[in-house]
C-alpha cells in the first residue's frame, strides 16, 4: 500500500468488501477512494474528506485559518454554540478602543451575557455545571467523566427530576454513576464529601436518576476498592497481596451477595495488615471505607470461616 492511505473505519454499509468479504478497508484520501487491503479492489471512489484544508504550524496560524469554534460541550451550559463578546478592548487591527466604545461594549458584554444565562434554566444549570468542576477536581476525575456526568445531569434536568432535590445532590448522583460505569467505583461518601452534599441525599437522587433514565451498572467487587483504600492507609505491597489474597479466597456469591463491598474489602485489609504486622487500626480502616467497626469485624470472621471452609 502507498504511504498516503491512512486506515479508517469505512461506513457501516461498506465494512465488508464484496468481492472477497474481507473487513480490512481503507481509505486513500489523495485520491479519494476505499480500498479493500486484501484484495485491492476499489469499493468507492470520489470520497469526501471531511478535515480540514489548511495546515497549521502554530496556535496563532491555526486562529487565523479556523472559520469554526471549538466542537459542541456539555460542560458549557448553552454547549458552547453561542456567540461570545471577548474581553479584550481592541479592535481588528489590533488598536485599542476610546473610553466611550470600551463602555458601549462592557454594556454589550453584561447584556450578552444576561441573554445566555436566560435561557429557561440557565442559572441553575450554570451553578450546576461549577459543581460538576468542583467535584471533578476535588476526586481528580478527567475530563470524559467530566462530559458524560454533565449529560446524565442534562437528561436528569428534563426528565424533571431536579426538581425538589438539592443540585448538588442530583451532580453527585451523576459523578457517581459514571465513576461506576467506567469501572472507576467511588463510595457514596466521598461523592457526597466532594460535593458538600448530605450522604442520604445522593444516594436518594441516585436512586431516582438510576431508575428514571434506566441507568444500567456492573456490581462492583471488593478488589476494586483495595489499591485506592491500600494507598491512603499506606500499606505495604506485601501487605497488599496479603489482603488480595484474602479476597481470592472468599466465594463472593456466598459471603458478598447482598452486602456492600466496602465492608469486604476493609477486613481483608485489616486482616492482611495484621498478618504482616503494619500497624492500621479498625478505625482507620473504617473511616476509609466508610463502614462501621462492628462491620468490619463481622466480615473479618466470614472470611475466616470462609477460608476454613475452603
Amino acid at each position: 500500500m502507498d504511504e498516503h492511505i491512512v486506515r479508517n473505519q469505512a461506513p457501516v454499509e461498506e465494512r465488508a468488501c464484496p468481492e472477497c468479504g474481507s473487513d480490512r478497508l481503507e481509505t486513500d484520501y489523495v485520491r479519494s477512494e476505499v480500498v479493500c487491503s486484501d484484495c485491492g479492489l476499489v469499493i468507492d471512489e470520489n470520497i469526501i474528506d471531511h478535515g480540514q484544508e489548511w495546515t497549521s504550524y502554530s496556535q496563532e496560524d491555526w486562529a487565523n485559518n479556523a472559520r469554526t469554534g471549538p466542537p459542541m460541550s456539555y460542560l458549557v451550559h448553552d454547549k458552547g454554540l453561542s456567540t461570545d463578546i471577548p474581553q479584550a478592548n481592541v479592535d481588528a487591527q489590533k488598536r485599542r478602543l476610546s473610553m466611550k466604545t470600551k463602555q458601549r461594549f462592557y454594556r454589550m458584554r453584561m447584556l450578552h451575557n444576561r441573554v445566555r444565562a436566560g435561557i429557561p434554566g440557565g442559572r441553575g444549570l450554570i451553578e450546576a455545571l461549577r459543581e460538576l468542576d468542583r467535584i471533578s477536581s476535588t476526586l481528580g476525575l478527567p475530563p470524559t467523566f467530566k462530559e458524560e456526568a454533565a449529560r446524565i445531569y442534562r437528561r436528569a434536568r428534563e426528565a424533571g427530576l431536579v426538581q425538589g432535590r438539592s443540585i448538588r445532590a442530583v451532580m453527585g448522583a451523576a459523578v457517581y454513576a459514571v465513576c461506576r460505569l467506567n469501572d472507576v467505583p467511588r463510595t457514596f461518601d466521598e461523592i457526597a464529601k466532594a460535593a458538600n452534599a448530605d450522604t442520604k441525599a445522593v444516594k436518594r437522587a441516585y436512586n431516582a436518576v438510576s431508575r428514571k433514565l434506566s441507568i444500567t451498572l456492573h456490581l462492583t467487587r471488593p478488589k476494586d476498592y483495595l489499591e485506592r483504600f491500600a494507598s491512603r492507609l499506606d500499606l505495604s505491597r506485601k501487605a497488599r497481596s496479603k489482603a488480595l489474597e484474602y479476597l481470592d479466597a472468599v466465594p463472593e456469591l456466598d459471603v458478598v451477595s447482598g452486602k456492600s463491598p466496602l465492608g469486604t474489602v476493609a477486613a481483608a485489609i485489616y486482616m492482611a495488615a495484621v498478618e504482616v504486622g503494619e500497624h492500621v487500626t479498625q478505625r482507620d480502616i473504617s473511616q476509609i471505607a466508610g463502614v462501621s467497626e462492628v462491620t468490619l469485624r463481622a466480615r473479618c470472621k466470614e472470611i475466616e470461616r470462609a477460608r476454613m471452609a475452603g
